[in-house]
């Protein structure tokens, strides 16, 4: 059971980016058949957020129209795999995408955290609500959280199954 559980937590990994030390790069594993561990990364999905806030970059190679760069905290990259190639799926950099499609990347959403506050307002309703993407933790240990699990979404309001202790942080990136 255990096994199957991390297994699952391999799908869609978050990576926590460091650059205190200095700017560094990297590249993400094989896109298709990992031939050290036999398995596929065939859809596979990996976030990539810089939770520092100095001036160094982060440098991610090895993904189509990159490399790609993470400057500022709080910055985000999404990748995600075909089986051949890693693809840019999201970038939350600052920018809003074509036409009417605009990005919230590294909101805070409002609300007491104080273990007992379950409910926090985001300054615009996700559209469509898949899109948000919601991290929420005591630093380092930082969560994705999962909606209809962790918590719903009504408008630009998040409710939260339990409410978050007492010295975590929440972050959201989505689109509106």
């Amino acid at each position: 059971m255990q096994k199957w559980f991390f297994t699952l937590q391999s799908l869609l990994p978050l990576r926590i980016i460091d650059t205190s030390n200095g700017s560094y790069a990297e590249t993400p594993p094989p896109a298709g058949l990992n031939a050290s561990t036999g398995q596929s990364n065939q859809n596979q999905e990996i976030t990539y957020i810089k939770a520092s806030s100095d001036a160094n970059v982060f440098t991610l190679s090895g993904v189509l129209g990159g490399p790609y760069t993470l400057t500022a905290q709080y910055q985000s990259l999404k990748i995600k795999s075909d089986g051949t190639n890693w693809w840019l799926d999201s970038a939350g950099s600052g920018g809003g995408g074509g036409g009417s499609t605009n990005f919230a990347d590294g909101e805070v959403p409002v609300g007491a955290i104080d273990g007992f506050n379950s409910v926090f307002t985001l300054v615009n309703a996700p559209g469509p609500v898949a899109s948000l993407q919601l991290f929420c933790g005591i630093p380092p240990l930082t969560y994705i959280m999962k909606n209809g699990v962790d918590y719903t979404v009504l408008g630009n309001q998040i409710t939260f199954t339990s409410p978050p202790l007492i010295g975590s942080e929440i972050v959201a990136w989505y689109r509106y």
